[in-house]
């Protein structure tokens, strides 16, 4: 038999089975076990298991979820061990079934597959890679009354694409099935059998961290670093200090964090840095130095920021490139998007004036790159987006330096010259602290070349406000976008100013169509509320 899919149990018939139907067909297609154990349930979940299998079992409940978990591992006939909760549904499963049936799993010891919290319970679910599939190999055993570990294991570890959402971790649950009063009563009795398991003070810290002082908090983490750093590390059991250590420090970041006590991150995670060879750096060391980027950026130490910032990202790449443990699993901070490291990247170059520094990192960063599991599209236009909001929020009158940097650049009809006046226009619609008249002036003492429609556009936004004394002719100009053959929606002023003055307002509108405008900028914006921010054409 090649696979034993095993699973502990009590009361789980709300999940258990949309669980076990998203997994029949790897009990269909594959040579394959389940085995199920109960340890009490109450509710309709034994009646649920044994129609899905006739290897369902009693047991008593010991407090001890690694014995629990034992009694099925001691059961199993396959040559791989799959460990699944019932509070678990896979969303796609042939990955898993090609794997076994290809004889691809000859070639590896373990499995992960991608594990999410429920969206609904998550505003940004957190995504992790656990351990699931194991192949058994002599003296491999469960570990540990919670968290519990099966051990050792062997290498190497292959990433499968498939995903299972975790709904266990939403808090009314959890207090429906009685799981936080029984966590914490087995959790302070296996602190009082041995205080010095800096594995289990990782655990209780990490449950109490939201509801206990930050004293207390700190007491806890100060014990379980001091034990994590004397500790040896054993290639055999990857979870001990290269998990533990990094684990601790984390959990500094986030109270430190929700205190603002920036310095206090800085200092630890360069010490973190000093003490950890890199060839042991642990996945989460981009999250630490992103937090390390964000605190220098509260101290306004632009430089510092970034880069820490800009060491985070790359960081970060090279994590995506590699198949780890998932320790993202067992931390308190997120799991950071491209687009945000971007985003407060560009922030530092621009609040320190760095508008050169802040384009050519973007035109050099690397549209796409490819990680262990998945390719990943870094949006051109969320760069530009990007750029432009960090100038709008941090430093405004760069703004017209922006536009004359691709002015001299690029001709008019370049996408990238089209793209970047595009999106200065459609970031200022969405702001109400930016004045339109101020930019066009701005935009027009910056440029050279006063000969392309954005450039007239400025011009004829002049006409806007009375109390500018306008050195253009508005109808001159008006007759010049007449002449276009079509207008994008950036260029709707032209329409407020010739309905303003009662000139070629109907042709004007003829040359912006707006239904197709919408459409063509709808996956960009919200479009009625792009038309409503720009000038008051139908009031």
């Amino acid at each position: 038999m090649l696979l034993t899919i095993g699973m502990i149990m009590k009361n789980e018939e709300r999940f258990l089975r949309d669980c076990l139907t998203a997994i029949k067909p790897i009990l269909d297609n594959v040579d394959s076990e389940l085995i199920i154990h109960d340890t009490g349930s109450t509710d309709n979940s034994i009646a649920i298991a044994k129609e899905f299998t006739n290897k369902v079992f009693e047991i008593e409940w010991r407090d001890d979820f690694g014995w629990a978990r034992q009694q099925g591992f001691e059961r199993a006939k396959g040559e791989w061990f799959l460990v699944l909760d019932p509070d678990e549904i896979f969303e796609n499963v042939q990955n898993i079934i090609d794997f076994f049936n290809s004889g691809e799993y000859k070639n590896y010891g373990t499995a992960t597959v991608k594990r999410t919290e429920e969206p609904d319970i998550q505003n940004s679910p957190t995504i992790n890679k656990p351990l699931r599939f194991f192949k058994i190999i002599e003296g491999m055993q469960w570990h540990d009354k919670i968290h519990e570990r099966l051990l050792p294991f062997e290498e190497p570890t292959k990433n499968l694409n498939s995903t299972i959402l975790h709904y266990g971790n939403d808090s009314a649950i959890s207090k429906e099935k009685g799981k936080d009063e029984k966590y914490m009563r087995s959790m302070l009795a296996i602190l009082e059998e041995n205080p010095t398991n800096y594995k289990n003070i990782f655990l209780f810290l990490s449950y109490i961290i939201h509801t206990h002082d930050v004293e207390t908090c700190l007491k806890y983490a100060d014990t379980g670093i001091n034990l994590a750093q004397k500790a040896e590390f054993d290639e055999k059991y990857p979870y001990s200090y290269p998990l533990f250590y990094p684990l601790f420090v984390h959990t500094y970041i986030y109270i430190y964090a929700q205190t603002n006590q920036y310095q206090k991150i800085i200092d630890i995670v360069e010490e973190y840095f000093e003490k950890v060879p890199k060839s042991k750096l642990a996945e989460t060391a981009y999250c630490f130095k992103y937090q390390q980027g964000l605190s220098f950026l509260q101290q306004n130490k632009l430089v510092d920021a970034n880069k820490a910032l800009i060491e985070a990202y790359n960081f970060k790449k090279q994590v995506d490139n590699n198949e780890l443990y998932g320790i993202l699993a067992y931390t308190l901070l997120p799991n950071i998007p491209d687009i945000e490291f971007i985003q407060k990247i560009l922030q530092t170059f621009i609040t320190a004036n760095l508008l050169e520094n802040a384009i050519d990192y973007l035109q050099n960063l690397p549209m796409l790159r490819t990680t262990a599991d998945s390719t990943v599209t870094i949006n051109q236009y969320e760069c530009y987006k990007s750029l432009t909001t960090a100038i709008i929020n941090h430093n405004p009158q760069m703004l017209a330096n922006l536009h004359s940097h691709f002015a001299e650049k690029y001709q008019p009809t370049d996408k990238q010259y089209i793209d970047i006046i595009t999106t200065i226009e459609l970031e200022i619609s969405a702001q109400e602290n930016i004045s339109k008249i101020n930019l066009a002036k701005n935009i027009l003492a910056t440029t050279t070349n006063q000969n392309s429609p954005y450039i007239k556009l400025q011009q004829l936004r002049l006409f806007l406000d009375e109390s500018q004394v306008a050195s253009y002719n508005i109808n001159e100009l008006l007759n010049y976008f007449l002449q276009q053959e079509s207008l994008p929606l950036i260029y709707i002023d032209v329409l407020a100013v010739a309905k303003k003055y009662n000139k070629n307002f109907t042709e004007i509108a003829q040359k912006i169509n707006l239904a197709e405008q919408i459409e063509i900028f709808g996956n960009i914006v919200q479009p009625v509320n792009l038309i409503m921010n720009m000038a008051n054409i139908f009031m």
